[in-house]
Protein backbone atom coordinates (compact mmCIF):
# COMPACT_ATOMS: atom_id res chain seq x y z
CA UNK A 1 0.00 0.00 0.00
CA UNK A 2 1.33 3.42 -0.97
CA UNK A 3 1.68 5.88 1.92
CA UNK A 4 0.81 9.27 0.45
CA UNK A 5 1.57 11.20 3.64
CA UNK A 6 5.11 9.82 3.90
CA UNK A 7 5.67 10.55 0.18
CA UNK A 8 4.64 14.19 0.70
CA UNK A 9 6.79 14.58 3.83
CA UNK A 10 9.75 13.02 1.99
CA UNK A 11 9.28 15.68 -0.70
CA UNK A 12 9.15 18.33 2.04
CA UNK A 13 12.42 17.01 3.47
CA UNK A 14 14.10 17.82 0.15
CA UNK A 15 13.07 21.45 0.60
CA UNK A 16 14.64 21.94 4.02
CA UNK A 17 17.33 24.58 3.85
CA UNK A 18 16.22 25.77 0.41
CA UNK A 19 12.85 27.19 1.37
CA UNK A 20 11.71 28.58 4.70
CA UNK A 21 9.01 26.66 6.52
CA UNK A 22 6.41 29.40 5.92
CA UNK A 23 7.05 29.04 2.16
CA UNK A 24 6.20 25.31 2.10
CA UNK A 25 2.51 26.00 1.44
CA UNK A 26 3.36 27.69 -1.85
CA UNK A 27 5.78 25.03 -3.03
CA UNK A 28 4.77 21.68 -1.50
CA UNK A 29 1.94 20.79 -3.90
CA UNK A 30 3.87 21.60 -7.10
CA UNK A 31 6.96 19.91 -5.66
CA UNK A 32 4.97 16.82 -4.71
CA UNK A 33 3.62 16.60 -8.26
CA UNK A 34 7.15 17.06 -9.59
CA UNK A 35 8.45 14.33 -7.26
CA UNK A 36 5.72 11.96 -8.41
CA UNK A 37 6.40 12.67 -12.09
CA UNK A 38 10.12 12.13 -11.49
CA UNK A 39 9.37 8.76 -9.87
CA UNK A 40 6.99 7.66 -12.64
CA UNK A 41 9.40 8.66 -15.42
CA UNK A 42 12.53 7.26 -13.73
CA UNK A 43 12.41 3.77 -15.32
CA UNK A 44 12.57 5.17 -18.86
CA UNK A 45 14.57 8.37 -18.22
CA UNK A 46 17.96 7.10 -19.43
CA UNK A 47 16.45 5.45 -22.50
CA UNK A 48 14.56 8.65 -23.38
CA UNK A 49 17.71 10.77 -22.97
CA UNK A 50 19.69 8.34 -25.13
CA UNK A 51 16.98 8.35 -27.80
CA UNK A 52 16.88 12.15 -27.81
CA UNK A 53 20.67 12.43 -28.17
CA UNK A 54 20.46 10.16 -31.21
CA UNK A 55 17.66 12.20 -32.78
CA UNK A 56 18.60 14.74 -35.42
CA UNK A 57 18.31 18.45 -34.67
CA UNK A 58 18.10 20.39 -31.45
CA UNK A 59 14.34 20.28 -31.04
CA UNK A 60 12.42 18.19 -28.55
CA UNK A 61 11.13 15.15 -30.45
CA UNK A 62 7.47 14.35 -30.91
CA UNK A 63 5.91 11.88 -28.49
CA UNK A 64 6.03 8.81 -30.80
CA UNK A 65 9.83 8.88 -31.03
CA UNK A 66 10.59 8.23 -27.32
CA UNK A 67 7.81 5.66 -27.26
CA UNK A 68 9.32 3.76 -30.18
CA UNK A 69 13.00 4.06 -29.29
CA UNK A 70 12.86 4.04 -25.49
CA UNK A 71 9.79 1.97 -24.72
CA UNK A 72 8.29 5.02 -23.04
CA UNK A 73 4.51 4.72 -22.72
CA UNK A 74 3.40 8.20 -21.61
CA UNK A 75 2.30 11.28 -23.57
CA UNK A 76 4.98 13.35 -21.82
CA UNK A 77 8.64 12.88 -20.98
CA UNK A 78 11.46 14.65 -19.20
CA UNK A 79 14.46 15.76 -21.25
CA UNK A 80 16.30 17.25 -18.27
CA UNK A 81 19.49 15.58 -17.16
CA UNK A 82 18.52 16.41 -13.57
CA UNK A 83 16.56 14.19 -11.23
CA UNK A 84 15.36 14.91 -7.72
CA UNK A 85 17.84 12.36 -6.40
CA UNK A 86 20.66 14.39 -8.00
CA UNK A 87 19.27 17.60 -6.54
CA UNK A 88 19.30 16.09 -3.05
CA UNK A 89 23.07 16.08 -3.25
CA UNK A 90 23.12 19.84 -3.85
CA UNK A 91 20.48 21.27 -1.46
CA UNK A 92 21.84 24.83 -1.62
CA UNK A 93 21.03 25.03 -5.33
CA UNK A 94 17.66 23.23 -5.53
CA UNK A 95 15.71 26.36 -6.41
CA UNK A 96 18.26 27.35 -9.10
CA UNK A 97 18.28 23.85 -10.61
CA UNK A 98 14.47 23.66 -10.67
CA UNK A 99 14.35 26.98 -12.55
CA UNK A 100 16.89 25.80 -15.16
Amino acid sequence: MFNHASFIWAAADLLRGTYKQHEYGEIILPFTVLARLDAVLAPTKEAVLTAIVKSPGDTVPSVPMPRARAGHHYDFFNVSHHSLKMLQGDPDNVSNQLAA
